[in-house]
């Protein structure tokens, strides 16, 4: 089995919440690397800066509320190798702002095939039935569709015995203000979601974090305000 670990790269070339750093890899996986994955200059990752919470609303192109349907990895053979994309189908339940695809599809750089896998370092993962409210920018053109990796994604947590509804943040922990959102996540971002129940103060509702979203939206963001 090949696994080949990907650095954390997200998000356009000049992006504010991308940062440059440099790495250094052998100079055979480094040609690998470059010509199956077309990063640019392989020697230039980048790191993701926590966003503010404007900054995470209005660099989406989309925001939802929405299950995720399935997940599927397809290889991709090229001339110089292979590309494995997650393919993650979602069931929208609300448009919180913007104007996403119907139907909405994610596409995902990494994942694993027939044995070969490539992982995509700090990108939170998705499994069927998972509900999130989901910071979408430039599906199909950005290896990670969501804005800042782990900071635009927010896991539902239901309450089986009231319903209650509150919103996660991508390492398992309560979103109990937007302020939050700027501080950086916990290790793994990919894990498993989990409450952490000990916290003292009440975390934000779905309702409270998605009329905050539409307030955030600046009144210059005519993307965002197609919808909202």
């Amino acid at each position: 089995m090949r696994k080949i670990p990907l650095p954390n790269r997200a998000g356009h070339e000049g992006s504010a919440l991308l940062t440059p750093v440099h790495f250094t890899l052998p100079l055979r996986l480094s040609f690998a690397l470059l010509c199956a994955f077309s990063f640019g200059p392989i020697l230039h990752a980048t790191t993701v800066r926590p966003p503010t919470f404007p900054e995470l609303v209005n660099q989406s192109d989309c925001i939802v509320r929405a299950v995720v349907k399935s997940v599927e990895a397809r290889k991709q053979t090229t001339p110089h190798g292979f590309k494995i994309y997650t393919y993650v189908e979602l069931t929208v339940l609300e448009v919180i702002a913007g104007q996403p695809a119907t139907p909405l599809v994610l596409r995902v750089l990494g994942g694993k095939v027939d044995g070969d896998e490539i992982i995509f370092e700090g990108a939170p993962r998705f499994k069927p039935g998972e509900e999130n409210i989901l910071f979408i920018q430039a599906n199909g053109t950005q290896v990670f569709p969501l804005v800042a990796l782990g900071y635009g994604r927010y896991p539902v947590l239901r309450d089986p015995a009231t319903g209650d509804e509150s919103v996660l943040r991508s390492d398992g922990s309560s979103l109990r203000s937007t302020a939050e959102i700027g501080l950086p996540l916990k290790e793994p971002a990919a894990g498993s979601i989990q409450a952490e129940r000990t916290e003292i103060s009440t975390p934000l509702t779905v309702a409270q974090f998605v009329r905050q979203i539409r307030s955030a939206v600046a009144p210059s963001n005519s993307r965002l305000r197609e919808k909202n």
